[in-house]
């Protein structure tokens, strides 16, 4: 057994902070067609005093000033027009335009602006309220963003089959799990992802059960990258570990006990992975990490086992130390699946990241009510993701989904 340390999972940089040399940077650009022109006369001359008002000018310089128009809100009166019939009598009135209904509403743009800043920018409804206010100088009900929500919900069902259909095709696909809260519950979130896809699911268990309900990896057959959860093995598919979870341990393994294997087979992974990038990945070398990875196992197992005899009696446990090694031995391939396989990512950060957002709406909210909120904002977030991996304005995604229109994953 070997001393639980905290571990640093980031290592230090040798960077100064701020920005890098020869970083761009992203100064305003000057614009080729402002919208407003306002031109500076000059009457005497700077040096000399000279009247030169009747002189012509020889060129100009720019200045160009950025700034927001004046927010509020516009208002769109529709009269209905109303005719009586000369034949029968009856009174007839025009159609109304499509999603506009008698009364007041607001308008797509603004539903998905509020549905923007409450799912993409996790700003809670009594805020969103007051920011309404404080901008527009219009009072807001909750009710009205949660019915435009659930709206939007209604419209996305398509939209979320399309995305699940279409996972189930992708060669390489992540997977991660998370918990939350709901209705002072813990349940559970599961993400399917590619780098222009995003899918969520909640559910009260973690397991394959979930997995088996989101639908997606029962009909799978291509590379499934996690973190060495269980329950994913029970699928056919292929199957490729996160070697930024491998890395982590290795690190505690050696901050813990100073075995050197563990370092040595950290080194090999970075080392594999440097290689990759660099594309200069040859079948001999590939066979060269292959017996240098099965020397670093030989190794690890002799110097764990050592420290494993000399513990005294009646204190012998499996080592977590051994437990890792098993898993590096026995999964082999999937730990190595990135340097086999062209488009397996060495680690599972695509997943890692889409979740990550998930948490921080958990610590800014703290939880759900009740399902049906949890299962709106997954809904809604991973279209929100997938639009955002595929470069679309995520405000006009929103306003099209508004009205009935949700944008294809396949756009």
């Amino acid at each position: 057994m070997f001393k639980k340390t905290r571990v640093q999972q980031r290592e230090k940089s040798s960077k100064k902070s701020g920005g890098q040399l020869g970083h761009k940077g992203h100064a305003l650009k000057v614009c080729d067609h402002p919208d407003f022109v306002i031109e500076h006369p000059i009457d005497r001359c700077s040096h000399c005093g000279v009247d030169i008002r009747d002189t012509h000018h020889v060129g100009f310089k720019i200045a160009q000033v950025f700034e927001m128009p004046e927010l509020k809100l516009e208002v769109t009166e529709h009269r209905i027009l109303e005719k009586i019939c000369p034949c029968c009598g009856s009174v007839c009135s025009a159609d109304l335009p499509n999603g506009v209904t008698y009364g007041t509403q607001y308008g797509p743009r603004v539903k998905s602006f509020l549905i923007y800043l409450h799912h993409y920018h996790y700003i809670a409804s009594d805020r969103i309220k007051e920011f309404f206010e404080d901008v527009f100088g219009q009072p807001l009900s909750e009710g009205m963003v949660f019915k435009s929500e659930e709206d939007v919900f209604h419209h996305l069902g398509g939209f979320e089959i399309e995305v699940k259909e279409e996972l189930k095709e992708q060669s390489v696909l992540h997977a991660d799990e998370t918990s939350l809260r709901i209705d002072g519950k813990n349940w559970w979130l599961h993400t399917l992802s590619t780098s222009n896809l995003t899918s969520y699911f909640v559910h009260q268990k973690r397991g394959k059960k979930a997995m088996d309900e989101m639908g997606v990896l029962p009909d799978f057959n291509g590379i499934l990258t996690h973190d060495h959860w269980k329950p994913y093995f029970q699928y056919g598919c292929f199957h490729s570990l996160c070697n930024a979870h491998h890395l982590r341990e290795l690190k505690a393994v050696f901050e813990g006990t100073g075995h050197a294997w563990a370092s040595q087979m950290s080194n090999l992974l970075k080392e594999i992975k440097h290689a990759k990038k660099e594309k200069i990945l040859t079948p001999s070398l590939i066979s060269i990490f292959e017996k240098k990875y099965d020397n670093i196992m030989n190794l690890g197992y002799t110097e764990a086992k050592e420290v494993h005899q000399r513990s005294p009696p009646g204190k012998k446990s499996y080592p977590k130390e051994i437990c890792l090694l098993d898993r590096l031995k026995k999964r082999k391939s999937q730990v190595l699946m990135f340097m086999y396989q062209e488009d397996v990512n060495f680690d599972n950060n695509q997943a890692e990241r889409d979740i990550r957002m998930m948490k921080v709406k958990m610590k800014v909210s703290g939880c759900f009510r009740r399902k049906l909120g949890a299962e709106i904002f997954c809904r809604i977030r991973g279209y929100i993701s997938t639009m955002k991996k595929q470069a679309v304005s995520i405000l006009y995604a929103l306003s099209q989904a508004l009205q009935g229109k949700a944008i294809s994953c396949l756009a």
